[in-house]
């Protein structure tokens, strides 16, 4: 019995010398796989003329709008962006109204968008995914400094271009944060 003791005193008296970066060290690091979303909303008031617009939308997506990741943010080892999927939501307007094409950028990396009819894309629930491993690790690496990034739609309107019309585009991004305790 008294070497079973003397034994826990030796190990406790080492974990309470061990330096707290080397208890770190050991505890194993954990993975926080999450879909973050963020909704832009998109207004674009008609010219009096009837003629089709350019229109540049901007939002900022923040990682550390979820808790768990907030919380663990300072111990972030690595973040990897599995997928970005957006999709048109709650649009209002008249039928025939188009993106004509444009750019979806994610920080400093742009995805080409083609043109969507707004109306039929919304009704069918269509998702358009982005899963070019090279553009989502470099979004990973924007995100990686400070948990935020800015989202900007840039594109034109096309067919029925006469009266107001609105819509929302709804971003998931799936990621994975890696935290060493």
């Amino acid at each position: 019995m008294k070497k079973i003791t003397f034994l826990l005193t030796i190990v406790v008296l080492a974990i309470g010398l061990m330096d707290c970066q080397d208890v770190a060290a050991v505890l194993p690091s954990f993975d926080i796989t999450k879909d973050i979303t963020k909704e832009m909303p998109v207004a674009v008031t008609a010219n009096a003329d009837g003629t089709c617009l350019d229109y540049t939308e901007t939002t900022t997506f923040d990682l550390k709008s979820n808790t768990q990741i907030s919380e663990n943010f300072s111990r972030v080892q690595r973040i990897t962006v599995n997928s970005i999927t957006w999709e048109v939501i709650d649009y209002v307007g008249d039928d025939g109204v188009f993106i004509n094409g444009g750019l979806l950028k994610v920080g400093g990396t742009s995805f080409q968008i083609e043109e969507i009819d707004l109306k039929a894309a919304d009704t069918a629930n269509d998702k358009f995914i982005i899963t070019d491993a090279t553009k989502l690790a470099a979004i990973a690496t924007e995100l990686r400094t400070t948990g935020a990034i800015t989202i900007t739609l840039e594109t034109s309107t096309a067919g029925n271009c006469e009266n107001d019309f609105s819509y929302t585009l709804k971003i998931t991004a799936n990621v994975k944060v890696t935290v060493q305790p």
